[in-house]
């Protein structure tokens, strides 16, 4: 397989689209919107090849008060962590190490910006956890797993899973990093 020589970059806006046709496909329809990517403490980087993206990483700085997961708040020494949220590779361009190069990519962002603790999810489904060795590898260590974790959240947003449908019975895994 000949490699890509695609870079990585903060997310434009001329990138939307294919942004939310990658969203779209790999974890249905609805479930991000264009308006989660302008603000400055959302950090979104994109895998560019030309101008064809690859593929997304996204992630969110945000207070200890405001940590999806209040049960995580006893193991935090700082007042702001990172959390991965979003990561996905256009189904034509996976397995070549894009996902990889964009978590890394996105480590070493929010790590510039003085945060050094992480905490992402990953979606499991019938077929698994697909991302967990990619998770694992970057130095995070499972915490939880969350039953039905998208459930109200795919009904209140009206987003189809792509793995369960509407409404969304995947489970999430919690990962924390520091």
């Amino acid at each position: 397989m000949k490699a890509l020589n695609y870079v990585i970059e903060i997310f434009k806006s001329q990138y939307s689209d294919q942004v939310l046709d990658i969203a779209n496909v790999q974890f249905g329809k609805g479930y991000i919107s264009v308006s989660e990517w302008d603000e400055q403490d959302r950090p979104m980087l994109v895998a560019v090849l030309g101008d064809h993206v690859l593929g997304f990483c996204s992630a969110d700085i945000v207070s200890n008060e405001d940590l999806p997961h209040a049960e995580l708040t006893s193991i935090l020494v700082d007042d702001q962590v990172g959390w991965i949220k979003s990561l996905a590779v256009n189904p034509d361009n996976m397995y070549q190490g894009i996902g990889t190069a964009l978590l890394e990519a996105s480590i070493a962002l929010l790590e510039m910006k003085g945060i050094h603790q992480l905490f992402t999810e990953a979606w499991r489904d019938e077929g698994g956890i697909r991302i967990e060795r990619m998770i694992l590898k970057n130095g995070f260590i499972r915490l939880a797993e969350k039953e039905n974790y998208w459930y109200k959240d795919s009904i209140q947003r009206d987003y189809k899973c792509v793995a369960c449908g509407q409404p969304c019975c995947c489970s999430a895994v919690i990962y924390y990093r520091i």
